[in-house]
């Protein structure tokens, strides 16, 4: 797991991540798209994971995924030249 998408894929659907979480299966889509979970997340999530037997998860392992991603190089949308 290397990524914030990965790890919503832990669950079965978005629609399951969402409901353990008391979210909209739209607001979880959001995040999968975006590849991002907001902190205050985190910690329930991690929570939810457990009570389905999902192992490795834990706020190191999200906080490493979350400063991965900032590592990563800014790309401009498709159609947009680098200033």
């Amino acid at each position: 797991m290397e990524t914030f998408a990965a790890v919503i894929g832990l669950w079965p659907t978005a629609e399951a991540l969402a409901g353990d979480l008391g979210l909209g299966g739209v607001t979880v889509r959001a995040w999968r798209n975006r590849n991002s979970i907001p902190p205050e997340y985190w910690r329930p999530l991690i929570a939810a994971g457990a009570d389905r037997g999902i192992e490795g998860l834990s706020l190191d392992k999200l906080a490493e995924i979350a400063e991965a991603r900032r590592r990563l190089p800014v790309v401009p949308p498709t159609g947009e030249a680098a200033a």
